[in-house]
C-alpha cells in the first residue's frame, strides 16, 4: 500500500471525496495515475464494499471543497500535491499548536499564517467577541484577495462608530470584508474556516501574542459540518 495511506483505514473516512482521493492514490502506478468516476466508484463498492455510485463521485469532485485537489483530462482525474495534503490533514482529528505569549506580534503572524496549506480565497472567522485589534490581525494575516465573513455576538468599541469605521477603512483598502451580529446567545467558540481547513482557537485572534494560545487544526468532516452551522446564522445575522 502506498505509504500515505499506511495510517489511513477507508472505511473511516466521511465523505465521497475523502474517499475519491484515498482510492486515486492507491490505484495510481508508474503506467496509470488517472481514474475516472466510474472506476473510482466500481472500487468503492466490489474492493471496498462502500456503497455510492458515479454519480455520488461526479458530485464530490463538481464540489468547492474539490478545487485545487485534483486534475481532470480526457482519460480521468489525477490527484495533485493539494488533494495528497488536505487527505492527510483530513484524517489528524486533532492537530495542536501552541503560541506563547510574550513574543512579538509579527512572530505570531508568521506562524498563524503558516498553518494554512495555501493562500486561503474564502475565510469565515467566528468569535463571540470581537474589537478594533481583531481587525488588526485580519490586516496582518489574511491577504485582500480573500474573501472575509466575520460573525460575533458583541463588538466592544471605546468610540461609538470606530469599529465600524475601521471595517470601512480596510474596504477602502481592497479587502473584502463584512461582518455581521448574530443576536442569539449560541456563539461560544472561536474558529476560523477556509477553503479546505479548519481552526479552533482557544483564544480571540485579538488576544494573540497577548496571552497564552492553543490553536487546533481540525479534520475535513467538521469542517463541513461547522461551515454549514456558520452559514445558517450568516443568513439571519444583522449587518453592522
Amino acid at each position: 500500500m502506498n505509504k500515505v495511506l499506511e495510517k489511513i483505514d477507508i472505511h473511516n473516512l466521511g465523505n465521497n471525496l475523502l474517499r475519491s482521493l484515498w482510492v486515486i492514490i492507491h490505484l495510481t502506478t508508474k503506467e496509470k495515475d488517472r481514474f475516472t468516476q466510474s472506476e473510482i466508484s466500481n472500487y468503492l463498492v466490489e474492493d471496498c464494499k462502500i456503497e455510492t455510485s458515479r454519480q455520488a463521485i461526479d458530485n464530490a469532485f463538481k464540489s468547492k471543497d474539490a478545487k485545487g485537489l485534483i486534475n481532470k483530462n480526457k482519460k480521468g482525474f489525477k490527484i495533485m500535491q493539494l488533494g495528497i495534503d488536505f487527505l492527510l490533514n483530513s484524517t489528524k482529528s486533532k492537530e495542536v499548536y501552541f503560541f506563547e505569549s510574550g513574543n512579538e506580534f509579527k512572530t505570531k503572524r508568521i506562524e498563524l499564517k503558516s498553518l494554512f496549506i495555501k493562500e486561503p480565497s474564502e475565510i469565515y472567522l467566528c468569535d463571540p467577541y470581537i474589537d478594533v485589534s481583531t481587525l488588526d490581525v485580519v490586516h496582518e494575516i489574511f491577504p485582500k484577495s480573500s474573501s472575509i465573513k466575520i460573525l460575533t455576538q458583541k463588538i466592544t468599541s471605546k468610540l461609538k462608530g470606530n469599529f465600524e469605521r475601521q471595517v470601512e477603512a480596510l474596504i477602502r483598502d481592497g479587502y473584502d470584508i463584512e461582518v455581521r451580529k448574530y443576536d442569539k446567545n449560541e456563539i461560544h467558540d472561536r474558529y476560523i474556516i477556509t477553503d479546505k481547513e479548519m481552526f479552533l482557537s482557544g483564544n480571540s485572534l485579538n488576544f494573540l501574542g497577548k496571552k497564552d494560545s492553543f490553536i487546533i487544526r481540525l479534520g475535513a468532516d467538521m469542517r463541513t459540518t461547522v461551515l454549514e452551522v456558520f452559514n445558517r446564522r450568516w443568513k439571519v445575522a444583522n449587518e453592522i
